[in-house]
């Protein structure tokens, strides 16, 4: 059985949590509660949402939408900790860790479980999925 590569090689930031999807031809819509401080995300961004350990959706952000804000309301805190968005996600395929290289997988087969974490891709994996057309 191949070894897989850790959440940490493709994982970057962590930006939020799945929270569903609703399907709309090849995008699909995810609501994202982000905690990251300062991350608002950005069009064309590449994001991936975990299924397994090494293993993620790999997705594009075409359009995104400021859901709400929640406010903590205690007192001596933050009044806004959370961010929520819905982010249109187009789905480019998988991306997996094994023995130590990337693997990228067209087409989506399994979906993320609302509650999945959703980060930006760390250095490697982001080089990796560039230089696929090469």
């Amino acid at each position: 059985m191949p070894k897989l590569v850790s959440k940490a090689e493709i994982a970057g930031r962590e930006i939020g949590r799945f929270g569903g999807f609703s399907r709309a031809g090849q995008e699909f819509t995810a609501e994202i509660t982000s905690h990251a401080a300062g991350y608002t995300p950005h069009l064309g961004e590449l994001v991936a949402a975990e299924l397994s350990t090494g293993s993620s959706v790999l997705g594009r952000i075409p359009r995104f939408f400021p859901a709400q804000r929640d406010g903590s309301g205690g007192v001596g805190g933050d009044l806004f900790d959370a961010h929520r968005y819905s982010v249109n996600v187009t789905l480019l395929g998988t991306l997996t860790g094994t023995r130590g290289a990337f693997v990228y997988g067209p087409g989506v087969r399994r979906l993320p479980h609302p509650g999945a974490t959703v980060h930006t891709l760390s250095q490697d994996a982001l080089r990796f999925v560039c230089s696929l057309g090469q």
